[in-house]
This record gives structure tokens, sequence and C-alpha cells, in this order.
């Protein structure tokens, strides 16, 4: 298991393996996300269960003629798009809410009845991987906060636009669009398993009440909620 585990991360680390693994497994499975190319408009990331879904869905909606990618979750997505030169947005969001919530979504899909210790550590670690490559690379990295961005979506399609060099629509536009899309995802994921759903549920907020004081007590919290808090200082809110 050790050893699995141990590959795992060198192969979301190197490009060359990554794309090994992403053609021959999760392509092949049928998953709808893809990697970035060349010809992209720009890419949009971060880790599991930050808001990626609703942001990524959002901007999609509000510019339907833009390509990207998003939904990669790894360092080589982050690498592919860095590469290509495509201007690169990284949603993050506190480690206890995202943590907690991914390990809720393993745990459900693994029908396992209690979180494995070992399990939540090791998500720390990979979200403080993640976001150490983030940090190491913050000149060339727009990072935007979920508490921010779930309360100013207009504000963060503007400071999309304007990033990129998109036409910036007006706010009564947005607005439209917005109340549209929301309308829409209300539908689309009240449709879905509980862990699979990017908006709230009692199930997962029950979960995560519960097992919560687990996340904070684990050897590496301490450690990613510092990376957060010096991450969260530099987000594309504050630099505009």
């Amino acid at each position: 298991m050790e050893f699995i585990n141990w590959l795992k991360k060198i192969t979301m680390r190197n490009v060359f393996l990554y794309k090994i693994w992403f053609f021959c497994i999760r392509e092949y499975r049928g998953d709808y996300v893809r990697l970035p190319c060349v010809d992209d408009h720009f890419y949009f990331d971060g880790y599991p269960r930050s808001g990626n879904t609703f942001f990524a869905n959002l901007v999609g909606k509000v510019y339907p003629d833009k390509r990207f990618a998003h939904h990669l979750h790894v360092i080589s997505g982050l690498k592919i798009a860095l590469n290509f030169g495509l201007p690169t947005f990284v949603i993050i969001r506190e480690p206890k809410d995202s943590v907690a919530s991914n390990l809720y979504r393993i745990v459900v899909e693994n029908k396992r009845k209690t979180p494995n210790p070992k399990r939540i550590e090791r998500l720390l670690i990979s979200y403080y991987n993640y976001y150490s490559f983030v940090k190491e690379h913050i000149d060339d990295i727009n990072v935007v906060r979920f508490d921010l961005c779930v309360n100013n979506e207009l504000l963060l399609i503007h400071l999309i636009a304007e990033t990129v060099g998109f036409e910036v629509r007006s706010d009564n536009s947005l607005k439209e669009t917005l109340n549209d899309y929301r309308a829409m995802m209300k539908k689309t994921e009240a449709q879905k398993d509980t862990q699979a759903s990017s908006l709230p549920n009692n199930q997962r907020m029950n979960f995560k009440k519960e097992y919560l004081s687990n996340v904070l007590n684990s050897p590496s919290y301490s450690m990613a909620e510092d990376l957060y808090n010096e991450i969260a200082s530099l987000d594309l809110f504050k630099k505009n």
C-alpha cells in the first residue's frame, strides 16, 4: 500500500507519467475532464472539494465560446498549463473544509463506516504539496479564495475577464446569467449522490461536524493551515 501511495504521488507530479496514466486510465473510463491544450484560453483548478465545479461551470456558462481545462486537481495539470503559458487560476479553500469534504467523498465511495487516520494525513499532505507548488509559482498563478468567491461571483467573473482579456459583460447581464445558472445547478446537483454534489447537504455537514476534530488533530494540519493563510493573503481579490 505504501508503495502504491508513493507511486501515485510521483505520477501526479511528473507530467510524462501523468499523461500515460491519464490516457490509459482516466480518459479510457470516459471522464469528462481533459488535459490543458496550447490553444486554451486559460486553466482553472484547485484541490478537490474547493468549489471547482460551481465556479468552473459558471465561467463556462458566462463565456461558452472560451476553451479551458479544469478538475485535474494535480500538480502535473498546473505544470502543463504553465508550460503552455496559459493564464492559470487556482481556487483555494481552508484545509479543514476542503479536506473534510474530500474525506466524506472517499469514505462514502469506498463504503467505509469511519475514516482512516492515515487517510486523513495523506489528504492533508496532498493538500500541502499541491499548494506548495502554487506558492512556488505564485507570480504565474492567480489564486482565488473560495470564501470570497462565494460572496462575489460577479467580481470573480470580472477579474478573470480582465486578467485574460475577455470582453467584460455588464452586471445586469451577468446577474441574469448567474440566476439562471444557480437554478440549473440546484436542479442538477440535487440529482447527484451526497458525496458527489457540489452544493451543501445535511449528510456531508453532519459528517464534517463529527470528524472535524480528527482533521484538525492530524499531524500535518497546522502545516496545511499555515500555507493556506500565506497563499490566501495573495489572492486575486486583494491584488485588485
